[in-house]
């Protein structure tokens, strides 16, 4: 039998605010072994991210204090412990790898000195042995010329670098447990799928238990053993992974699983759980309640090592793994062109040909001196249909939200031209241009930065208008706007309400308003549900699609998660490194993708299924997108292709049907070597 490595038994942590008392964690209970890995899973604000800081000790006192409970370590209660014993602790048994590695990285000390330390303080060693240890764990985790980047600073590496260097100071002193707080929130899905694949490595290679702090169902469904789902400071279920997926108990868990667009197949509309978290400063008396739920629950039942905080099956809910009952009729595949493949018979309201943004490379203080570029997009064509969705997908850096910010003219293209109804916009200025962007609105990433915080919901979605009053004049602003936010799911009252005062993805729905406002035919929608939980995710979604039935919306949707993708988009761009190595309708990219690159990103993705670990064949890519200052020659795929050849080097794929290949008027890859790889599917 495993050792029991630690026992949280009714953790209990609350905050003082000015508001009152809240308490984030409300007994909390969990335990792992050694060599297991326990998957906590919730949505923000649920407590996951507190438990771990309290376990670690490293919770903010004041406002922050535990109240109440017990966490075993090996044994040994550390909330007894003095600060000077749970020190060493720390990092030699206990470690964490942190969400945001640029932040909990020291800025202004090599990433080598920083592992090094840790040697150093816990191990006794010399500066120079206490280094080449250092070098050695870099080059364990996978950096590239590890004796030579041992010197370089945290901003000097990317992301999934910086995260792996995370790693690498988490494992420095080989723990015997780790908590990783979302390790790969902020990361593709390339790169996340390295990382998740070296920590489950490491976790084999040192037997070590591992707690996986994540919102993502799809990850937890590659690597854990147990599932804890919290919601409101509290677990409501806990099982082993396969038994969570197929038979979820508690309504909010079975909420969750259907509420995840999936990548191995698309399903109609998201269910979406009605309703928020209660709030910390007024919980339930009892267990919590979650909209699906009929009635309140008060006590837990357990079912063999199933334990659950819910007595009843949820009745509105679904059956798990599958969404709620479709209300539209939009199909996943129509006919097209072979240049680039289109959707239905009616002229496109946008077409883009030949698309470039080169940003100038300077050097100098006095005298700027040009010394290169950076080629953000180079030579982008694709058309946009009336009520389509066209869907851009690929790594960070790829460019797509530089495509975006020139189609609504924040930028203007080097090279290329944007055609609106036969117009070309990426000429235009003064009014002919204002008059062109009334029709091709804007939802961006972040709801939060891109409200002003000093206006009233109700002067940012009544703003367009001051420009546009032929829209709606100034005696029926108050009415428009607060028409808008019904049609957007929000409560007109709220109208004088601030931006702050709305959750993640109430501030989205406004974002969306505003986009509404002018009544477009395009909306161009970079990374909008990014940011969001599952369930939050669903809802807008869901809302945007319904947005598009009722006002013949088209879609320019931006976004690296594929699976989000696979449910709205009609059509498909696969974006790498500034060009389209794949586009095609939504059916054809997904089921028969060609382009390597494309068949690597799918491959990545995480299936919420435990059983999809054994049938699908994961192509791991290795090394980062190359810099849009010096990209490759020939193929830009080809650094990191395992089918490159001496013709990729030299020569340039163009979008072109792979010989053979069934439904090829909807179907072009850029790639001398494109053939379908079927087993990448799950």
């Amino acid at each position: 039998m495993a050792a029991r490595l630690l026992d949280v038994r009714d953790l209990r942590v609350e905050f003082r605010t000015r508001d009152g008392i809240a308490e984030a964690v409300g007994g909390v209970s969990y335990a792992v072994d050694a060599g297991r890995t326990l998957a906590v899973l919730g949505e923000s604000g649920s407590g996951k991210s507190v438990t771990a800081q309290a376990i670690m000790g490293i919770l903010d006192s004041p406002p922050g204090r535990i109240t109440g409970g017990q966490v075993l370590f090996q044994g040994r209660d550390l909330l007894t412990m003095g600060a000077e014993e749970r020190r060493r602790i720390r990092g030699a048994a206990l470690a964490m790898i942190f969400q945001d590695a640029l932040s909990a990285l020291n800025p202004v000390i090599p990433v080598g000195a920083q592992l090094a330390e840790m040697y150093e303080v816990h191990r006794g060693m010399s500066r120079k042995d206490a280094r080449r240890r250092a070098v050695e764990l870099m080059d364990r985790v996978r950096i590239p010329a590890a004796g030579q980047r041992a010197g370089d600073y945290p901003h000097q590496f990317s992301g999934g670098m910086r995260q792996r260097i995370m790693i690498a100071m988490a494992m420095a002193l080989e723990p015997d447990l780790i908590i990783a707080d979302e390790p790969t929130t902020a990361l593709d899905v390339t790169v996340q799928a390295q990382v998740m694949e070296l920590l489950a490595e490491l976790r084999r290679e040192y037997a070590m238990g591992l707690v996986l702090i994540t919102h993502d169902l799809g990850v937890v469904a590659d690597v854990a053993d147990t599932i804890a789902v919290m919601y409101a400071g509290r677990i409501v279920e806990t099982a082993p992974v396969r038994d969570l997926y197929r038979r979820p108990a508690h309504p909010y868990t079975r909420g969750l699983l259907d509420s995840v667009p999936r990548v191995d197949h698309r399903g109609e509309r998201l269910y979406a759980i009605k309703g928020a978290p209660p709030s910390p400063l007024a919980l339930p008396p009892a267990a919590p309640s979650t909209p699906a739920a009929r009635a309140p629950r008060r006590s837990a039942a357990s079912n063999g090592r199933r334990c659950t905080r819910c007595r009843r099956t949820p009745e509105r809910a679904p059956p798990a793994g599958g969404p709620a009952p479709a209300t539209s009729g939009r199909t996943n595949s129509m006919p097209s062109t072979p240049s680039m493949p289109e959707a239905g018979t009616a002229e496109p309201v946008l077409e883009v040909r030949d698309l470039a943004k080169h940003y100038p490379l300077t050097r100098g203080v006095l005298v700027k001196r040009r010394i290169g570029a950076v080629r953000a997009v180079d030579t982008v064509s694709f058309a946009l249909r009336r009520g389509e969705t066209l869907g851009i997908v690929g790594e960070s850096g790829c460019g797509k939200s530089t495509v975006a910010k020139l189609l609504v003219s924040l930028e203007r293209p080097t090279a290329g031209t944007i055609h609106y109804r036969g117009e070309d916009i990426a000429r235009l200025s003064g009014r002919a241009l204002r008059a062109v962007r009334r029709n091709i609105q804007m939802v961006f990433q972040d709801p939060y930065t891109s409200l002003n915080p000093r206006m009233t919901v109700g002067d940012i979605i009544g703003e367009p208008f001051e420009i546009h009053p032929e829209v709606a004049p100034k005696g029926d602003r108050r009415r428009a706007v607060q028409d808008l936010l019904d049609v957007v799911g929000l409560n007109p009252e709220h109208i004088n309400r601030y931006p702050h005062q709305f959750s993640g993805g109430q501030r989205q729905r406004i974002g969306i308003a505003r986009g509404l406002a002018l009544r477009p035919e395009i909306i161009v929608a970079d990374e909008p549900v990014s940011a969001l939980d599952v369930s939050v995710q669903a809802q807008v979604v869901n809302l945007m699609e319904r947005l598009q039935d009722e006002f013949d919306l088209s879609y320019i949707f931006i976004a690296h998660d594929l699976s989000v993708v696979r449910h709205i988009a009609d059509r498909v761009a696969v974006m790498y490194l500034g060009r389209f190595a794949e586009t095609g309708t939504g059916r054809e990219i997904y089921d028969h993708p060609t382009h390597p690159y494309t068949q690597a990103l799918l491959s990545a993705v995480p299936v919420p299924d435990p059983g999809a670990r054994t049938r699908r064949d994961r192509i791991l890519l290795t090394g980062d997108v190359p810099s849009p200052a010096n990209p490759p020659s020939g193929c830009r795929f080809r650094t990191r292709c395992w089918k490159a050849q001496g013709r990729c080097a030299v020569e340039v794929p163009t979008l072109t049907v792979p010989p053979g290949l069934t439904g090829a008027a909807a179907h072009a890859s850029a790639c001398h070597f494109a053939e379908e790889r079927s087993e990448v599917r799950a």
